[in-house]
């Protein structure tokens, strides 16, 4: 993937990491259960959430061996991957959880907060020496179907940086700024269709490492706070949207988003509104940011009686609508996986979606006609 896979983010590092504390891998890794209650303590829907996704090809099914990072980026892949194993297998021997793929999942936050995070400390690597010896926790993570695939696509430089955003509120604007400022200097930020490509293969020639900005849920305050702040450092973000949210009746949003799993403060806008409306949402585009579907209204797709069909093939189409252009990514509350539920992987497909975001992967899906 190129410097997509540049653990050390370019020249600007040195920049970064002046006048601040360092982590150490070893003790990230020896204390990983320690560290990951550190970061539990932050509030995820105010304040962007760093994360490192897996790219993978389902359309190719390419080998390891038929792709390669450049020789630049070898040495720090290896390391990302060796980190990431061991810092999830200390975390599989933890209080913290027993399944293999959430281990993962919080590895790979816990690296990319120290990494690249912006109120983060930077990581030295110098004294990190991978474990030799084999423990329960290697062994879950190993036989893992999930976790091992990511963990070698990290070695093959197949993934990407992401930033996760929920509320944008106003009292939070100075902390946002600071975050996307010091993102801009570090990443390049892209939309749907650079990262379609990065999925596929293709290499990755910009100087700065590419990053993922993903605002969820399509609430008000991601236009009156998060978009001007985009706008003004030159940055491309990918709104999340949930069609349902958007067409709820003003007086009713509140109640929409208690009973949907949508964070908000019911009291941040004295006339109610408190989702993005359509008017907003083409405004968005115009000024080069993206959208991705978050289901029609933020359902859990494995709850009992959930209407899968509304909530993926009527959400895109609601989208679609909308903003008179075709949708070809999705997001399942969740972030559920290719191949979790096969009745919903059909309908993304029947649908055109042809990526799919997950808690631990960007998947590039096969076409409906290709099966």
């Amino acid at each position: 993937m190129g410097s997509t896979a540049n653990l050390h983010g370019t020249r600007c590092a040195t920049r970064w990491a002046k006048n601040r504390k360092v982590v150490d891998l070893d003790d990230l890794i020896q204390n990983a259960e320690a560290h990951a209650e550190r970061l539990a303590q932050r509030v995820y829907s105010r304040e962007g959430v760093e994360m490192v996704l897996a790219l993978e090809d389902l359309t190719a099914y390419a080998s390891d061996e038929e792709v390669h990072s450049s020789r630049a980026n070898a040495e720090a892949n290896d390391l990302l991957a060796s980190a990431t194993r061991e810092v999830a297998a200390r975390l599989l021997n933890s209080r913290l959880t027993s399944e293999p793929a959430r281990a993962l999942q919080l590895a790979l936050e816990l690296i990319a907060f120290y990494d690249f995070g912006q109120d983060a400390t930077p990581l030295v690597r110098r004294s990190f020496t991978p474990s030799t010896s084999a423990g329960p926790g290697d062994a879950l993570v190993n036989s893992h179907a999930d976790t091992t695939y990511v963990t070698q696509a990290l070695r093959s430089g197949r993934f990407i940086r992401s930033v996760n955003f929920h509320n944008t509120f106003a009292e939070d604007g100075d902390k946002l700024r600071a975050q996307l400022g010091a993102l801009a200097e570090r990443f390049k930020s892209i939309g749907l269709a650079e990262l379609e490509k990065l999925t596929s293969g293709e290499l990755w020639t910009d100087e700065r490492p590419p990053i993922l900005l993903v605002f969820y849920e399509g609430t008000r305050n991601h236009v009156d706070v998060a978009a001007p702040l985009l706008n003004e450092l030159g940055l491309t973000g990918i709104f999340c949207l949930i069609p349902g949210f958007i067409d709820a009746p003003i007086h009713e949003q509140a109640g929409f988003a208690s009973a949907h799993d949508i964070a908000i403060n019911a009291l941040e806008y004295p006339d109610g509104r408190l989702a993005v409306t359509w008017d907003e949402v083409r405004s968005l585009a115009a000024q080069g940011h993206a959208f991705t579907c978050h289901t029609m209204t933020h359902a859990d797709p494995r709850a009992d009686g959930v209407d899968l069909r509304l909530e993926s093939v009527g959400a895109v189409k609601r989208l679609e609508e909308a903003l008179d252009e075709e949708i070809t990514s999705f997001v399942w509350q969740r972030g559920i996986a290719w191949g979790t539920l096969p009745r919903a992987d059909a309908l993304l497909q029947e649908v055109g979606i042809r990526l799919l975001v997950s808690a631990l992967k960007v998947m590039r899906l096969p076409s409906l006609h290709s099966l």
